[in-house]
């Protein structure tokens, strides 16, 4: 069971651990020998040098000892290794280089001696391009360079330099000296807008590039499309932030959504770390903490704050510890409420930084006799994984009793695993594929679902408790609250309850195949979704036909609240409606703009979410209203939506490898579940403590999901 703060690596460094970047992969990480800035005190690394750490088992693959380095970048491939580097021990005028290395062996590729930046040069995400400042007569000039050869691609003029790419590297964003930022064609130079920003302000691009975010004391949001400022707002609380150099601000990171930023600063003398929201400044917690200057390592070794987002926008991580006294040592802490998760204070870090996946984070520094080091941390997040021979494909969790996972894989198995350790306790093969899988609410027994029939298992044993091949292949199977039920949904036109001894309770006819099958939480009705283009809601205890809907396109989804008598159902005609299956009452129908591939029931009813392309869509059922609550356009189309079974957050699954945990209030992320894959399905215990997920990497993973609030 992954614990926060266990630590996985310690790996002993030749030199005073500093800047880390790691591998897109996260299975190692490059750390270089840090470069202070006597500007602010600080002292550099005695030895020169950097270094590929092998991430979970420790040690160095590969290092070199000549240089002091300022920033690192790893190319989305993983190839590439960026590094501005620094030959002396003090900034001189005429000794900084970018230099580009082949991370399987350390060969340098191509090196620039003509740069002037120490912050990272930065790769745009197709690896074909390196943003890299260049010493210029009077001035800095900001070039975009070939990544493999270093050679000038195209030149951004005197005195530019760029910040940030977007996702898709057809644009860049650029600042200048006289505090503009702007918008460029990395490919041609051609300006598309030009803004006037507050010195010294991080930028970054939204996830989906719609816009960009500036922040330093205001927070803007500017249209990627025109320039023109959708908001600006001063951040709450008159913070100050440590400026090392000109255009070079420390201590702020954005999170993953653009939506909030966790900043280190000061304020009356004090130093602190707070969380503040981008759209309206607003401070949502701050934790004092003593001033950092001086203390355990004296006055000529001062540690600049150093923050970070975690990529799942759980947590947030600073380089030091907030006590009474000055404690050198990293701090996690939760990103919604500055709750201290853990500490470790036993050395001083530099720097730090989270793997791609959040499920870890690396830390360097110093010991107290100076040696340096970089020590790989579990996050927490992440409790286990259960790896399998072929892709995932369905996914069911239990508490009740064990906490269990049950996955589905291509290689026609299905597979148990405990939740904390991952460890596979049973498979069973099977003669067609598998196409679904469910415990029994007590989780003594699991139910899988497949091309040639419905069978049940023993979860300890094993043993086939019974298996049903009346029916044609199986497209959907649900349990019933009480477990005594099993309804399948078969390709042959029928729907079909099953009872304990694996006979048919009853088997309903319907003119097309049924792609859609759920039980209602009471365990009163069973709904259908039928190529015929209609959901019907039929008597549980005899399958009779109470009540029927008709759409003008596919069901695409089909679900029950987790309470009361509402079904929620999507359809191809780009509409998603809320029917009382009591009455066959229409409670709420809303159009979109096109086809509904899934819709989900918050536990009480009263909300209804929609996944309408990339949009994620939030209704008030109780208001009737075909007016969404709330909307909210992702980075990628969304394929599947469910809530938490006890609260409003909702998972949203798109077909990115990432899953998003959002407040279906607002839509403010609590986290996200990082995969390097499509997630093919996900799925929460009854009691919402875990979320499995299963992966097309061959990996079903189990995370911990903390009680809301």
């Amino acid at each position: 069971m992954s614990t926060p703060g266990q630590l996985i690596s310690t790996t002993e460094l030749p030199f005073v651990g500093g800047v880390i970047a790691w591998s897109p992969a996260g299975d190692w990480l490059a750390v270089g020998a840090y470069l202070g800035t006597p500007l602010v005190g600080y002292d550099s690394s005695p030895a020169g040098g950097l270094a590929i750490v092998d991430a979970d088992a420790g040690g160095m693959r590969w290092h070199v000892d000549e240089w002091r380095v300022g920033g690192l970048a790893v190319s989305q491939d993983g190839r590439l290794l960026a590094l501005a580097s620094d030959w002396g021990e003090f900034i001189g005028p005429h000794s900084h280089h970018v230099r580009v290395l082949d991370t399987a062996t350390g060969r340098e590729l191509w090196a620039r001696p003509d740069a002037t930046t120490l912050g990272p040069a930065a790769f745009s995400p197709d690896g074909r391009y390196l943003a890299v400042d260049l010493a210029a007569e009077d001035d800095t000039t900001g070039v975009i360079a070939d990544a493999a050869t270093g050679a000038v691609r195209h030149d951004l003029g005197q005195g530019h330099r760029a910040v940030a790419f977007s996702s898709d590297s057809r644009w860049v964003a650029v600042r200048d000296t006289d505090d503009n930022l702007m918008l460029l064609d990395p490919n041609t130079g051609t300006n598309r807008w030009q803004e006037p920003v507050p010195s010294d302000t991080h930028v970054t691009f939204t996830e989906n590039d719609g816009r960009i975010v500036a922040a330093e004391r205001n927070a803007l949001l500017v249209n990627a499309e025109n320039g023109a400022v959708v908001s600006r707002s001063v951040l709450e609380g008159g913070w100050k932030t440590r400026v090392i150099l000109v255009g070079e601000v420390a201590g702020t990171a954005f999170s993953p959504d653009r939506r909030a930023l966790v900043r280190s600063g000061s304020l009356d003398g004090q130093d602190r770390v707070g969380v503040f929201g981008v759209a309206d400044g607003r401070l949502r917690w701050e934790r004092a903490a003593v001033n950092l200057v001086g203390g355990a390592l004296g006055p000529a070794n001062h540690i600049y704050p150093d923050v970070a987002f975690g990529p799942d926008s759980s947590q947030v991580a600073a380089n030091h510890a907030i006590t009474d006294q000055w404690v050198p040592g990293v701090m996690v802490l939760n990103a919604a409420t500055g709750a201290t998760i853990w500490q470790d204070t036993a050395d001083a870090v530099l720097e730090i930084a989270y793997s791609p996946d959040g499920s870890r984070i690396a830390a360097s520094g110093r010991t107290a006799d100076g040696r340096g080091f970089v020590r790989v941390y579990r996050t927490g997040t992440e409790l286990a994984r259960c790896v399998l021979a072929q892709p995932a494909g369905r996914v069911a969790a239990t508490t009740a009793g064990i906490r269990l996972v049950a996955v589905t894989s291509a290689d026609r198995k299905a597979t148990i695993c405990d939740a904390d350790s991952g460890q596979r306790l049973l498979e069973r093969e099977h003669p067609g594929n598998l196409t679904a899988i469910a415990f029994t609410p007590d989780g003594q027994r699991f139910v899988t679902g497949a091309t040639d029939q419905v069978r049940m298992f023993d979860t300890v044993s094993g043993a086939v408790a019974w298996r049903n091949a009346d029916g044609g292949a199986v497209n959907a199977i649900a349990v019933s609250p009480d477990g005594r039920w099993v309804a399948a949904a078969r390709a042959d036109r029928t729907a079909q309850v099953i009872g304990a001894d694996g006979a048919p309770r009853w088997s309903r006819s319907h003119p097309n195949t049924v792609s859609h099958i759920a039980f209602s939480a009471g365990g009163e009705w069973v709904a259908t979704g039928c190529g015929d283009r209609a959901t019907r809601v039929l008597d549980a205890a005899t399958g009779d036909e109470l009540h029927r809907y008709q759409h003008d396109g596919p069901v695409q989804g089909l679900t029950f609240g987790a309470t009361g008598t509402l079904l929620a159902v999507g359809a191809k005609d780009a509409t998603a409606v809320v029917l009382d299956a009591a009455t066959g009452e229409t409670r709420l129908l809303a159009n979109h703009p096109q086809s509904v591939a899934a819709v989900a029931l918050s536990p009480d009813g009263t909300l209804l979410a929609t996944g309408n392309g990339a949009t994620l869509r939030v209704y008030a059922v109780p208001d009737g209203s075909d007016q969404p609550v709330l909307e909210d356009v992702l980075p990628a189309r969304i394929v599947a939506l469910t809530f938490h079974p006890t609260d409003r957050r909702l998972a949203v699954v798109t077909d990115e490898p990432v899953v998003r945990i959002v407040d279906s209030d607002d839509a403010t992320e609590r986290f996200r579940l990082i995969h390097p894959s499509p997630v093919r399905d996900i799925a929460f215990s009854p009691r919402g403590d875990l979320i499995a997920t299963a992966c097309a990497d061959n990996i079903a993973r189990i995370f911990a999901c903390a009680s809301d609030g």
